[in-house]
């Protein structure tokens, strides 16, 4: 059967119905640029100097969620801690998900300025509203980290 324009349009029922489908929500703010270089820009600030905050929390409402299959979380963390390790810990719904430790980085003048680490972790939850909760530890003062929800 042709519609005019030349398109041939078949006359049968579909026999594939959709029940369920993989669901991608990011988090990302482009705040923080560790070397004021305007190249690499990051999520937002985790510190614990004056004006800043070790614990954020990002909220997600996923109507319909499917309980059988695991919310995977993907975060990419980065860290500027001088000689000792920084850690995020992660929790979803209020219940603990993971730690993710970031190496430190050497003093020197020609050392990383800062480490970055990208992990993955799932869970099951029955919840359509969902809260990632993210707490940092920093390695040392005026060490600051960073999230990004990818």
């Amino acid at each position: 059967m042709e519609n005019g324009s030349g398109i041939r349009r078949g006359s049968s029922v579909p026999n594939v119905v959709v029940n369920s489908f993989d669901d991608r929500l990011f988090h990302e703010l482009d705040t923080i640029n560790f070397l004021a270089s305007g190249k690499e820009w990051y999520g937002e600030e985790f510190s614990n100097t004056p004006g800043h905050s070790l614990t954020r929390s990002f909220s997600f409402n996923v109507p319909d969620i499917q309980t059988s299959f695991p919310v995977t979380v993907v975060t990419d963390c980065l860290a500027r801690s001088v000689s000792t390790a920084s850690r995020f810990d992660v929790s979803l719904n209020n219940q603990p998900l993971q730690q993710i430790t970031i190496s430190p980085v050497g003093g020197g003048q020609y050392d990383a300025v800062a480490q970055e680490t990208k992990t993955r972790a799932s869970m099951n939850t029955s919840q359509a509203d969902l809260s990632i909760s993210y707490s940092y530890v920093p390695g040392s003062f005026n060490s600051p980290g960073v999230v990004e929800l990818v």
